[in-house]
């Protein structure tokens, strides 16, 4: 099963690639990490698109799920940041969140409880 997902991730992730470097950015300093780790602490599965810069590696996006189930999409900003979380929750609830530049949660999208 998870290597059914790492390839539906990485397809994904290709195709993703493919845009990015035909909008004119250059795949030359562009990587993709497939991530599989199960363990009795950790549980992540999921692909990395990450740019080498002169002082280091910085992750751009995330496709992946956690030991919880949640399944996500995280866009970060040239320096690494969560910028842009969208989330499915196990139940199927969806969520998408906009953080500032520290980290803060500033607007979310989701469905709204009955009261």
């Amino acid at each position: 099963m998870l290597a059914k997902v790492l390839v539906a991730y990485s397809t994904v992730v290709t195709t993703l690639l493919a845009a990015y470097t035909l909008a004119g950015y250059g795949a030359s300093s562009q990587f993709v990490q497939l991530a599989g780790v199960q363990d009795s602490k950790n549980h992540i599965v999921g692909l990395t698109l990450s740019e080498t810069e002169p002082t280091g590696n910085r992750r751009r996006l995330f496709i992946g799920h956690d030991k919880e189930g949640i399944a996500s999409v995280s866009l970060m900003d040239r320096n690494g940041r969560q910028r842009i979380v969208l989330q499915v929750a196990p139940d199927g609830t969806p969520g998408m969140s906009f953080l500032d530049a520290d980290g803060n949660v500033v607007n979310q999208l989701g469905p709204t409880r009955s009261q």
